[in-house]
């Protein structure tokens, strides 16, 4: 997105370049304006790929560690029924 420096700069840079075609003009002011935003748009788009490839680094990790909380929970219960199982059986 171009920035109103941006703006002032390029007419400002056509209005000075009023006298030479229009291909000097697109050359010399268009054509570096539009490279100088897709080096911005990829460096944007750079930081948001590291950014989501962190995000799904750290989902990944949470979601190993749910699973051994979980996984330590269902064990927990597991010998829990079964000390029950024992108790009760001892008690009838």
């Amino acid at each position: 997105m171009l920035t109103e420096l941006d703006k002032d700069w390029i007419v400002e840079a056509i209005e000075k370049g009023t006298t030479k075609t229009t291909l000097d003009i697109v050359n010399q002011v268009v054509i570096p304006a539009m490279d100088n935003m897709y080096g911005k748009i990829n460096n944007d788009i750079k930081a948001l790929q590291t950014d989501v490839s962190q995000l799904q680094a750290d989902t990944s990790r949470i979601d190993r560690k749910l699973t051994v909380i979980s996984d330590h929970q269902a064990n927990k219960l597991d010998n829990h029924e079964k000390r029950i199982g024992k108790l009760e059986f001892h008690l009838a």
